[in-house]
């Protein structure tokens, strides 16, 4: 049954490949500099918009390949629930190690995969690290695909800790959510764990 389910994600990997490279490009093109767009040179706008995302929402609009977009989290979102719930009916304790990081991996996944949905605009180093995620799928021999692949994690965490950004209620949920992700991703790695299969 997993092996189904795993392959229906492969291709499913393969079909998003290029809008979500289009959707990362355009952004990354068109929308690279975010700084001040939400309420500049406003030096009480930190304090008056730490808790209210909607001058942020009315700023940074979004487009059709955002909303493209937000369909491939979506499929994500489905891929890891039913995943998760797959390994603990089946396995439960009895998890081999890359088994039980690959369980620990899924469950801040959907976390953060969830609070995306509420976006309405995907930035260029946020929609990187979803896009290149299908890289590791569809080509899981290339080892060396990870480490482009953290490079864009450790980019999307230093960018949501900048304005405006880091004014987001929304995108502190998805900056600690997508931050917990280090402990099993290390684990993955720590333990060779394949991306094709983690057991």
């Amino acid at each position: 049954m997993r092996k189904i389910h795993y392959e229906i994600w492969w291709y499913g990997q393969c079909f998003w490949l290029l809008p979500s490279f289009l959707c990362f490009m355009y952004n990354f093109i068109y929308h690279s500099d975010y700084s001040k767009k939400v309420c500049p040179d406003d030096p009480d706008c930190d304090r008056r918009k730490k808790n209210d995302d909607s001058e942020f929402k009315e700023t940074i609009k979004g487009h059709a390949l955002d909303n493209f977009f937000r369909i491939f989290v979506y499929f994500g979102i489905a891929y890891y629930s039913i995943d998760t719930i797959y390994l603990a009916v089946k396995y439960g304790f009895d998890m081999v190690p890359c088994c039980y990081t690959l369980f620990l991996h899924h469950i801040p996944t959907v976390i953060a995969a969830y609070f995306m949905t509420k976006l309405n605009h995907y930035p260029w180093f946020l929609s990187f690290s979803i896009f290149f995620h299908c890289f590791l799928i569809i080509w899981p021999q290339h080892k060396w695909l990870n480490y482009i692949y953290i490079q864009g994690f450790f980019c999307f965490l230093y960018k949501s800790n900048t304005n405006p950004f880091k004014r987001s209620p929304l995108y502190r949920k998805i900056f600690w959510s997508v931050l917990s992700l280090f402990v099993p991703t290390f684990m993955l790695w720590w333990f060779k764990c394949s991306n094709q299969n983690a057991f």
